[in-house]
């Protein structure tokens, strides 16, 4: 059973790191679409605890469109494709606006991470000729200078992937490629895994990382799990999760992921561990196939 391989891991090097991860304690789940101008989308908010939703204010004079947003200090960043940036403060529902760079960039399918206390932009696509490819660049903002700085360049080049901060590493998942940290200002490969290039989404709880993705429409998605301490990936047997996952997200303690399926019913649902599948806390009937999630 994949309880017990946890709480064998966690007996392990896994117990040190829980003092070092800031595993989600917030019940509210923040969902925005992806690539749509953000003054003319509201970001919903949903209550695990109560069921309900609610929305923020939209930000009228972000004329952007959003493309990553990551939750740090109580407020909610959300970056655009040169990387503009529009802050929600979720304390007091106030929206402020700052520039991108002077120089145009046009970078989208990004990854936004909050890594000790900066904000880390990693891969995505970028322009080239009349198409695009896919970039190894990675750029942090410093609540510091206020400025993006270019940082050092992934091992490989990435369209969309995952990443996670735990342990005093940062690690990218996804984009058809294996796995990496970034650690001391310097990338490197882990342990590959099953699938590496196909994993969609992540998240960390008590220093492990849970990645979930699918090889293409008619596969089973499948989740495997990453032990940073120990450099070993876990693969539960005969989990069950649906199809078309955009997002996955910890709140309230407990994991929660959102997306679609074959009938377009849009749904958030909580993963449970014991049942080894997952279960419909909510639904709507709009397009949630490319959001952006979060916790507070």
């Amino acid at each position: 059973m994949v309880q017990e391989a946890i709480a064998q891991i966690h007996m392990g090097k896994v117990t040190h790191m829980r003092r070092l991860v800031d595993n989600s304690k917030g019940k509210r789940l923040l969902i925005m679409k992806k690539d749509v101008q953000l003054s003319e989308q509201e970001v919903l908010c949903f209550n695990t605890d109560k069921l309900t939703w609610n929305s923020f204010p939209k930000p009228e004079e972000s004329t952007f469109s959003a493309v990553a947003c990551a939750v740090m200090d109580n407020k909610l960043h959300v970056v655009g494709s040169n990387l503009e940036m529009s802050i929600l403060d979720l304390n007091n529902n106030n929206w402020t606006t700052r520039d991108g760079v002077y120089y145009y960039v046009d970078r989208r399918n990004f990854a936004l991470a909050v890594h000790q206390g900066n904000l880390y932009l990693v891969g995505g696509t970028k322009k080239k000729g009349y198409g695009t490819s896919s970039t190894n660049e990675v750029t942090r903002y410093s609540l510091i200078t206020l400025k993006w700085q270019m940082q050092s360049n992934m091992k490989e080049a990435r369209h969309s992937p995952t990443v996670n901060s735990v342990g005093g590493a940062m690690y990218a998942f996804g984009g058809g490629k294996a796995p990496e940290k970034f650690f001391n200002n310097v990338w490197s490969s882990i342990q590959d895994c099953d699938n590496s290039g196909f994993i969609k989404v992540s998240a960390v709880k008590d220093g492990l990382i849970y990645t979930i993705g699918e090889r293409d429409i008619d596969t089973d998605v499948f989740l495997n799990i990453y032990n940073p301490a120990e450099d070993f990936w876990m693969y539960p047997k005969k989990f069950t999760l649906p199809e078309g996952i955009s997002g996955l997200c910890i709140a309230n303690g407990d994991f929660y992921i959102v997306g679609s399926d074959r009938e377009q019913k849009i749904s958030i649902q909580r993963i449970d561990f014991k049942k080894m599948s997952s279960i419909i806390v909510s639904q709507r009937f709009e397009d949630w196939s490319n959001v952006s999630l979060a916790a507070y």
